[in-house]
Order: structure tokens, then sequence, then C-alpha cells
């Protein structure tokens, strides 16, 4: 009778478990199709900062590259660097 218990506690927490990692990784954004970009602005400066994540789908890479290239062709400069977007805000 023990042995069912356990086994069925075992059993319903590894399915939860399952349930959980998904709301989690739905959360950050793991399944996410498209790439929201935000617009910051200082001054007379605009900045776009697309939010990436280390997980998600190829789907989500695609979109990513399309908009970068497509940036790319519009605006002028851009940064790479977490420490000179800082340093451009201090400006």
């Amino acid at each position: 009778m023990k042995k069912i218990i356990l086994i069925s506690i075992i059993l319903s927490l590894t399915s939860c478990t399952s349930l959980f990692l998904d709301k989690a990784l739905e959360k950050i954004g793991v399944f996410e199709d498209k790439v929201e970009i935000q617009q910051i602005k200082h001054k007379n400066k605009e900045i776009l900062f697309i939010g990436m994540h280390h997980i998600g789908r190829e789907e989500f890479y695609n979109d990513v590259g399309y908009k970068v290239d497509s940036l790319q062709k519009k605006i002028t400069s851009y940064f790479t660097n977490l420490w000179e977007l800082t340093s451009l805000m201090t400006l």
C-alpha cells in the first residue's frame, strides 16, 4: 500500500514539474515567434532595444535577423555593446 501511494505521489509531482517548467519558459518568452523592439528616447537621441534570451525557437531568431538587417539599412550607426549604450545615455 505504501508503495502505491509513493508511486502515485512521484508520478503526480513529475507531471506537475513539466507544467511548471512550461509556464516558467513561457513567462520568459522562450516560445515567442517574434521579437519586440523597444524604443528609448533621451534628449535628441533614440535607441532601439531588441530584447534577447538564450533559449528560443528558430522562428524567433529568424525574426531577429530580419529586423536587425532591416534596421541596419535604415539607421546610420548602431551599438552592440551595453557599455557604449550607457555612455551614450549619459551624454
